[in-house]
């Protein structure tokens, strides 16, 4: 796996992840919780392009692969460890408000371990960085509002 992929790979997560918070949010009545997924929402986005931008720049090596000592990222991101969010949001009626704050609660940690990762195959960590703190704070959001129901 190249470092090209698995940045394609963090594309793709945000995107899943704009679609998950946007369609959780149109679910819910409660104004803070809308809220709240509408900012996450919104912040997915900003990482996606983030993303792209990392992509076509000349700040990575292409060259540089996971080696046997870091297989196992590879094995990680190809398996169910992300499950298919558009599954999950096609039954979003059913689910409860507690079960889809576990499902974001475990996609941003396992995000989480790509983007460090990531970040030792990359020249300049400044945005990759910055997206990781935002992550954590995703975290935090969430777990609070998990803790809080």
């Amino acid at each position: 796996m190249m470092v090209d992929d698995v940045i394609s790979l963090a594309i793709k997560l945000e995107e899943d992840g704009y679609e998950f918070y946007s369609k959780v949010s149109q679910n819910f009545q409660q104004e803070r919780l809308k809220e709240s997924f509408d900012f996450l929402a919104k912040q997915e986005l900003k990482h996606a392009e983030v993303f792209r931008k990392m992509k076509n720049s000349d700040d990575k090596d292409l060259s540089n692969t996971w080696d046997e000592n870091e297989a196992y990222i590879s094995t990680f991101v190809s398996s169910s460890v992300f499950p298919d969010v558009r599954e999950l949001l096609k039954n979003i009626e059913n689910l409860k408000v507690i079960d889809l704050l576990k499902f974001a609660i475990d996609v941003e940690k396992n995000t989480l371990i790509v983007y460090y990762e990531l970040l030792e195959k990359i020249k300049d960590k400044k945005a990759l960085k910055e997206i990781i703190n935002e992550e954590k704070k995703h975290l935090e959001m969430l777990t609070k509002i998990s803790a809080g129901l």
